[in-house]
């Protein structure tokens, strides 16, 4: 009788053992769990941080893009406005072309003259020139005229941006400025036209 109380006794031991274990298997289950839990919850905030990070890390480059573009266009615009100070600043179209209409009066003058010829004066050519523009802006002188100075003013912007870059200002690049000039009062229908 004492082996079966013994016996008893030791199964009572066993299962409050086994109860006991079942008890601690179901509180580390219950902990593994909540680690689980809070492991797929960092696991969110991770790809959340992520996808945030990528989406900050755009507008970051995007906002540099931009940034550089910016910065790029104000200097395109700073550039622009020493150019167009600069180009200001030098003799245009008009002087040239009184020049070379001085030039040209000045050789009249000194060469062969008719008595029944009448003097011409620079005033009165870019008078001419000006009526012209005014009373038939189409016609081919008119065009021719206005081709020319567009010429004149593209190659002084081209020397004058050339000097911004530091490059040396050579004779035949200011030669080039009078060949629309002198293309121009060349043209036989232009001499006709303004009496030349």
């Amino acid at each position: 009788m004492d082996s079966i109380k013994e016996l008893k006794d030791k199964l009572n031991q066993l299962e409050a053992n086994l109860k006991e274990t079942k008890n601690l298997i179901e509180r580390d289950e219950a902990r593994i769990n909540a680690k689980k839990k809070d492991i797929e919850e960092l696991m969110l905030e991770i790809r959340y941080g992520n996808k945030k990070y990528d989406t900050l890390y755009t507008e970051a480059r995007n906002t540099y893009q931009t940034l550089k573009a910016l910065e790029l266009e104000v200097e395109e615009k700073i550039k622009q406005k020493k150019l167009n100070e600069l180009v200001a600043l030098q003799p245009d179209f008009t002087f040239a072309l009184e020049k070379a209409l001085d030039d040209m009066v000045e050789k009249n003058k000194n060469g062969m003259r008719l008595t029944m010829e009448d003097e011409i004066t620079t005033g009165d050519v870019l008078s001419r020139i000006e009526h012209l523009e005014e009373t038939n802006p189409m016609s081919v002188e008119a065009v021719s005229i206005r081709e020319a100075a567009f010429h004149y003013e593209r190659i002084m912007k081209d020397i004058c941006e050339a000097s911004l870059n530091n490059s040396q200002l050579d004779n035949a690049k200011k030669t080039m400025l009078d060949t629309p000039v002198v293309r121009l009062l060349n043209m036989p229908k232009i001499r006709e036209t303004l009496g030349l």
